[in-house]
């Protein structure tokens, strides 16, 4: 039997059908028109098409594009969800916003999203300069987003899972051109800690948390948001880390955003820890808690167990920009090169290496998730050590007439 027709579009014949496929908020019909290569193919779209609706999908789902679904997961779904970290929707939301919102895939259409399209624009960024690493970032942001697709039946599989895309580059080779490229100022040399250390005014909050960061390995944000609850010195003779002090992004509905300083968990489950004090540490943590506690008695403030052990001139919190300002500050006038505040913590730990402490160990003092971040940036020692250890070769070159 012959097909019927009876529509032309651009030359061709289809068979068109109207077809209510749902309501709008008001009560009034939507219909949609399907075109088909005979009546049965027509009608095996609408079958197709109002089961996906039956199943869940909205109506208009295969006009929803990457763009639209990925804000509406950014600021319907994680925005309100109790159990998600602020870090986290800040990293994907600034995927969104600078890479994916006006990337050739966002116009693509949700339902119909493959792994092709991606891979060639992973491989477009990377021609034109774009790290490993941070192409790496941003499928974590879309695998992310399409798992969650994956639950509303908007798709049958995750297009940026491992086994469908392969990150162009090595990352690998971006983390150790990354290192060589601060080799130099990962940790500070045994003559400039003498120097810091014979600076150190202990009457000064800074420098109580020079020496913190350097013996305890604490990052900035964990000393900024240390309160007295959290330190021991009389029984258990530790530290714990359970909140760090964060400018984070606070979102509105519109994605418009402001900068806000609050306390906040630490990044991630290792984080959380418990740091034993060193011994010799303990009288000059004695000595601060002791200031602080009469600068609040001072300023009229209550001393609670919750009060801050590291706050600004006005007992408010310390910005950590002021208080890297106030690092570099300390450096130039001591004569030293400008070094982030972390060198402290790096330094800490290659200290420990040097010492004989295990991986293991130095891992959780440290707060790792992952003991490869450990091995990668604390097992490249200190330049006077690689030299001790070639210099041992020393005996094959005695005897070798010049």
């Amino acid at each position: 039997m012959a097909k019927k027709y009876n529509y032309v579009k651009n030359g061709k014949q289809y068979f068109r059908k109207t077809k209510t496929v749902g309501h709008d908020i008001n009560g009034n019909p939507i219909k949609k028109e399907f075109y088909g290569d005979g009546e049965k193919d027509c009608d095996r779209q609408i079958e197709e098409y109002m089961n996906n609706i039956k199943s869940g999908l909205p109506a208009g789902y295969e006009k929803i594009t990457l763009a639209m679904a990925m804000h509406s997961w950014l600021f319907d779904v994680l925005f309100y969800a109790d159990d998600f970290k602020s870090a986290s929707f800040e990293k994907h939301e600034t995927n969104y916003r600078l890479y994916i919102k006006n990337s050739p895939i966002a116009i693509l259409t949700l339902y119909n999203m493959v792994s092709l399209p991606i891979q060639q624009w992973y491989n477009s960024l990377y021609e034109n300069g774009m790290s490993t690493t941070k192409i790496k970032d941003i499928n974590k942001t879309l695998r992310a987003f399409f798992t969650y697709e994956i639950t509303q039946n908007m798709l049958r599989y995750n297009p940026c899972s491992e086994k469908r895309i392969k990150i162009p580059g090595n990352s690998q080779v971006d983390d150790l051109e990354k290192l060589d490229k601060d080799n130099e100022k990962l940790f500070l040399t045994d003559e400039e800690i003498d120097i810091i250390k014979s600076n150190l005014d202990f009457s000064n909050k800074l420098h109580v948390a020079i020496l913190l960061s350097l013996t305890h390995m604490l990052r900035k944000g964990e000393i900024l948001g240390l309160a007295i609850k959290y330190v021991d010195t009389k029984e258990e003779k530790n530290i714990k880390i359970r909140q760090i002090l964060s400018k984070a992004k606070v979102f509105n509905k519109d994605g418009s955003f402001k900068r806000v300083l609050r306390l906040a968990t630490p990044k991630s489950k290792k984080s959380v820890r418990t740091v034993p004090l060193v011994e010799d540490f303990i009288p000059i943590m004695e000595r601060h808690i002791e200031n602080q506690k009469n600068l609040y008695k001072e300023n009229g403030k209550e001393w609670t167990e919750n009060s801050l052990l590291f706050l600004n001139s006005n007992l408010n919190f310390w910005d950590p920009r002021n208080f890297s300002t106030a690092w570099e500050r300390f450096l130039k006038r001591i004569g030293l090169p400008k070094y982030k505040f972390h060198i402290l913590r790096h330094t800490g730990a290659s200290l420990l290496f040097r010492a004989g402490a295990r991986l293991e160990e130095v891992q959780e003092l440290m707060g790792h998730e992952d003991s490869d971040i450990t091995r990668k940036i604390y097992l490249h020692f200190h330049p006077e050590d690689k030299r001790d250890s070639i210099n041992k070769m020393a005996y094959l070159i005695k005897n070798i007439n010049i």
